[in-house]
């Protein structure tokens, strides 16, 4: 059978808007890292891949006579804390235009990266693209000239739209390039850097450990830092560390936004500023705040969300736990990635019932240990809330947006005759109608209070008849009568199979959780990764391992309300024992501490640094571990006055995964616009204060 296919505030000058939200798909930092991209949800893979609203995924790369005008090549030390290395790749640098080179290593092979450096030192061509359009190149030397730099990050690799339209990423910074050449005309020069190890800037040729010891963030700074003082020369900029010297803003989204805050951190001689668009800055080996997140944003009115949807979603994972009997007594524990057989966790007759409702692929799947695990964090990912866009075509996907799974939920999402319900989280609190939340607000992060929706008492909702019930708080709300309509699990199991665009009778749900393994276990690039064509999973579950975490856990009901079916699925040791058997890296001391050593070299939630701005969206699962408004108080040795200057943050209304830094449209909902211009702002004021120089 076929398988599942591959107004704003920031503590300054704030307006109050209403907004219906805006965002496109955009390539980010995928849940559940250990999975593949070809057993995830349409609108996840194509969020994943970087497929823009209106577009198929064929048709997400330009043509290659397109990347001639702005691709160009740079030499790079393997391992920038070899000096060899280094000097190695000093030793290119006498060419003034890096074009016509052809992705490549020179000095090492796949295997040479794994052994001791050889006495030439190792050396690699990284990718990156530029526009001068926006450039007025002369006088350089009369006034510093400014760098917007996009930062490349895990997933699929750059194309020429990066410096053209932005992108995924850097959307307001080829648009704020423009307008400072129309202004002064002197504007600002348009560069991006692809990531080592992801599309075609491949350092080795292979994915080996041996090679991927050299894929980590601090790599990644040094390629940053070596490409700045790169274009110095090849634009004959004025020299680092003068009064002159190049004014350089960083800007990306997800990861490359934890890039961008890191190098202006650890390099505030180099980079001016930088724009941290939802990024994770804390790092944490499990994330349960995602999934709290993803309940909150189905429970959002602002998105077509609903308390009515929400409870329904969490009746349907609680018949899901009744029919794996979970209540069981039985002593196994899921919490390894052996694949070992459960069956005699339960009921075999209910989870034959699941696999029939869910049409999962392969004979009695859930029999598999491994699988029920597999299959709950798939089930997780049908709520659209990161990749969430209301603009999305619901014709071609009925489950595309929060809206649409809701109205497949719930019927016609109108209301009247309403009346309160609790949030998600048990608290009755109004959320507000400001674009951005201010700083010191409360609710900019996972477990705020606020009112989540409302829905009809007595009239129904769409097509459902609906009777009064009391939950256990004796909150008031409605539940459909069962009796006459589809279960909440037979509505959720027809939302998965529209999230995963099941239209055939041999298309089935991957729960293999083998197979996820057998592909993130092969360690050589595609045969054409020269032409782009590598989508990143591998090394990103690599960077996971030693050093980010971010497993998506449900363990606890209180943490993970939305999902939870028992403590002995979706485990923390089942997201994270791939890591051993994949890279053979040791437990305790390199994959639990990960999270950690990188919280202490980079701060985390408490930056300590000045000229980062740290936007995130409402609805957005990253947002719990952002750097959001309601952080301000736990940065050390500062003032709120001192992190309102030097690390202001956003919290964009509605707004999903850094919905902002895609190129303006017409019709882009207010919040998105308005937080372009907070932004572009910001970097106007960091440009005008020239302080590249100062000490932190």
């Amino acid at each position: 059978p076929r398988r599942g296919t591959r107004g704003v505030h920031t503590g300054r000058t704030l307006g109050v808007c209403f907004f219906v939200c805006f965002v496109c798909c955009v390539d980010a930092i995928p849940p559940h890292p250990h999975k593949r991209l070809g057993s995830r949800p349409t609108a996840l893979r194509s969020h994943l891949r970087g497929v823009r609203h209106g577009a198929t995924e064929s048709a997400a790369r330009p043509p290659q006579q397109d990347l001639a005008q702005h691709e160009r090549w740079i030499t790079q030390p393997l391992d920038h804390f070899h000096a060899a290395d280094v000097g190695a790749a000093s030793s290119f640098e006498g060419g003034k235009t890096g074009k016509g080179d052809a992705p490549g290593i020179r000095g090492l092979n796949a295997e040479s990266s794994s052994a001791a450096p050889p006495p030439g030192g190792r050396t690699w061509r990284q990718r990156w693209f530029v526009n001068d359009a926006y450039f007025d190149g002369t006088n350089n030397n009369t006034k510093n000239p400014v760098i917007f730099l996009c930062v490349g990050g895990e997933g699929p690799g750059f194309d020429s739209s990066v410096v053209v339209d932005g992108g995924a990423h850097c959307g307001v910074a080829v648009a704020h390039a423009k307008e400072l050449f129309e202004k002064n005309n002197r504007g600002a020069l348009l560069v991006a850097l692809e990531h080592r190890f992801y599309g075609s800037s491949q350092p080795t040729g292979d994915l080996s450990v041996g090679s991927l010891r050299f894929l980590t963030s601090t790599q990644a700074l040094g390629d940053l830092v070596r490409f700045i003082e790169h274009l110095v020369l090849v634009f004959e900029l004025p020299p680092v560390g003068g009064k002159t010297s190049p004014s350089v803003v960083a800007f990306g989204g997800s990861y490359p936004g934890m890039l961008a805050s890191f190098v202006r951190q650890k390099f505030p001689h180099l980079v001016l500023g930088a724009v941290a668009s939802s990024a994770p800055v804390q790092a944490s080996f499990a994330m349960p705040g995602y999934d709290f997140v993803v309940g909150e944003s189905l429970a959002d009115e602002s998105v077509g969300g609903s308390f009515a949807c929400f409870y329904l979603v969490r009746q349907a994972f609680d018949q899901i736990a009744r029919l794996l009997s979970l209540e069981s007594n039985q002593s196994e524990s899921l919490n390894d990635s052996s694949g070992s057989s459960a069956s005699s966790l339960g009921s075999q007759k209910g989870r034959r019932e699941l696999e029939k409702l869910f049409n999962t692929c392969g004979r009695n799947a859930l029999d598999v240990d491994a699988n029920v695990s597999e299959f709950l964090a798939s089930l997780t990912e049908v709520v659209p809330a990161q990749s969430n866009d209301p603009r999305c075509d619901a014709a071609k996907n009925p489950a595309c947006d929060i809206a649409a799974v809701c109205r497949m939920m719930i019927g016609d999402t109108k209301t009247s005759d309403s009346l309160p319900i609790r949030s998600v989280n048990g608290a009755n609190a109004d959320a507000g109608a400001s674009l951005v939340t201010p700083r010191n607000s409360n609710n900019g992060d996972a477990g705020h209070s606020r009112k989540v929706g409302r829905f009809s008492r007595g009239r129904g909702v769409g097509a459902w008849s609906l009777r009064e019930s009391i939950d256990k708080n004796g909150n008031r709300f409605t539940e459909p009568d069962e009796k006459n309509q589809p279960s909440a699990l037979d509505r959720f199991a027809a939302v998965t199979n529209a999230a995963f665009g099941f239209t055939e009778p041999s298309d089935c749900l991957d729960v293999d959780h083998s197979l996820n393994l057998a592909h993130m276990a092969d360690d050589r690039l595609p045969i054409d990764w020269p032409n782009n064509t590598y989508d990143g999973d591998r090394a990103w579950f690599w960077q996971t391992c030693v050093e980010f975490g971010f497993y998506q856990t449900c363990e606890d009901e209180k943490a993970c309300p939305l999902f939870f079916t028992s403590p002995k699925f979706m485990t923390l040791n089942f997201f994270a024992q791939p890591c051993v058997a994949l890279f053979g890296l040791d437990f305790e001391t390199v994959v639990k501490t990960a999270a950690f050593r990188s919280n202490a070299l980079y701060g985390g939630w408490c930056p300590a640094s000045s000229h980062v701005l740290y936007p995130s969206g409402s609805v957005d699962p990253w947002r719990a571990n952002s750097f959001t408004p309601n952080r301000v108080h736990e940065v050390p040795h500062k003032s709120k006055k001192q992190v309102d200057s030097d690390t202001p943050s956003l919290m964009v209304k509605g707004a999903s995964h850094h919905a902002w830094t895609h190129p303006a449209r017409p019709g882009d909902q207010e919040s998105v616009v308005l937080a372009r211009e907070v932004i572009k702002r910001t970097v106007d004021e960091w440009l005008a204060r020239g302080e590249g120089n100062e000490e932190l």
